[in-house]
């Protein structure tokens, strides 16, 4: 695998540092890996740097994150009230979907590790998948108590 190393833009004193791949998704719901500097001529419009294309997700893309090694990424996406949670191998581009998310999801971790993914909604729900297998582990809510100042109306 290529990696180019560029000088960090912090002036003076360079510190080379690994520049690799990144993905990037959003409102189509595709995810898709790029090179992040060029190594050809730019050309209006071109998309000389895409690398993969990913099967496409429910809606948008809200949330994306790569495990510790970069061999994997989870994402989470909604649509209508619906949500969807998958761990995609970088590699071979294939994915395992996340079972019972019930509703919209916008965020994702990995557990250190890497066994387990969380994933969360708007409604405060949680949900812990094993990353090998999609199953899920544990569902909970998490409740916001608002706090009113003494002597509000």
């Amino acid at each position: 695998k290529k990696m180019t190393k560029v000088p960090d833009d912090q002036g003076g004193t360079f510190t080379l540092k690994v520049y690799d791949e990144v993905v990037f998704a959003g409102s189509d719901g595709t995810p898709r890996m790029y090179k992040i500097h060029r190594e050809t001529k730019r050309v209006i419009g071109d998309d000389a740097n895409k690398l993969k294309e990913f099967e496409k997700m429910l809606g948008r893309v809200y949330g994306l994150k790569f495990d510790d090694d970069g061999g994997r990424f989870a994402a989470a996406s909604s649509l209508d009230g619906k949500g969807q949670v998958r761990v995609y191998n970088v590699e071979t581009g294939k994915f395992i979907a996340c079972e019972k998310v019930t509703g919209p999801a916008y965020t994702v971790a990995w557990k250190p590790g890497g066994k387990e993914i969380a994933s969360a909604g708007f409604d405060g729900t949680i949900w812990l998948h094993d990353a090998a297998t999609g199953k899920l582990v544990k569902s909970f809510v998490v409740k916001h108590e608002a706090k009113v100042a003494s002597g509000a109306q």
